[in-house]
């Protein structure tokens, strides 16, 4: 018989795997790559700008820890984020690294730059709230494919390359606010800066899909 300690150990052998999966930063940005939309291992390589055979070794880790999942689509194998608690897991501990490097720097008298925390930055609530009035547009900035495989209610998706042409269609009194994948994504930061060339401003809605999805947001849709 299996003794409550004996479950313990296992438990936590299992806990220290993963802590040792997350520990490495190209497997968290892996992560909040499939936060996004399931990938092929090309395709998540291609995002990363990084080599297949090296992503495909990470992705490996991933999956014994049981963090990902993978299912076969013909010749291609796709990787999808396992459950909702490795998204959650996945933000807590970005949100403790920041603290903690806080508390580091405060030492120091410095302080941590923190992301989409400024005067040109919006919660989710008040934008959408604006958007339910009609006083605002709401613009997803990533790719189609991960706006159809998740995105917030209400909005749009206006990929980079297609901004300039949305500029031009739209007159200058309407507010717009634009969300990405994470807080440190730079997506909605490039769209800001093609907003600001036309003389335009571009809000940046705080946090992103990542941290979105790991709470369970009703905001959601698919």
């Amino acid at each position: 018989m299996t003794s409550n300690t004996e479950l313990k150990h296992a438990l936590y052998h299992q806990v220290g795997k993963i802590g040792r999966a997350l520990g490495q930063e190209t497997r968290l940005e892996i992560v909040e790559i499939l936060a996004q939309s399931p990938r092929t291992v090309e395709a998540i390589a291609e995002a990363l700008h990084a080599d297949i055979k090296s992503i495909s070794a990470h992705l490996k880790v991933l999956h014994e820890c049981g963090l990902v999942n993978v299912s076969r689509q013909g010749r291609c194998r796709r990787y999808a984020i396992a459950c909702r608690e490795v998204l959650e897991l996945a933000v807590l501990l970005r949100k403790t690294a920041q603290k903690t490097q806080q508390r580091s720097l405060e030492l120091f008298g410095q302080e941590l730059p923190k992301p989409n925390r400024s005067s040109d930055a919006i919660g989710l609530d008040e934008a959408l709230d604006m958007v339910q009035r009609d006083q605002m547009i709401l613009i997803d900035v990533r790719p189609p494919e991960e706006y159809e495989a998740g995105h917030i209610e209400h909005a749009v998706n206006i990929p980079l390359k297609n901004l300039e042409d949305y500029l031009q269609s739209q007159p200058p009194l309407v507010s717009a606010a634009a969300y990405c994948r994470s807080p440190y994504c730079f997506l909605a930061r490039e769209a800001q800066r093609i907003f600001a060339a036309r003389g335009r401003q571009l809000l940046v809605v705080e946090d992103g899909m990542l941290d979105w999805k790991a709470g369970q947001s009703q905001k959601i849709v698919k």
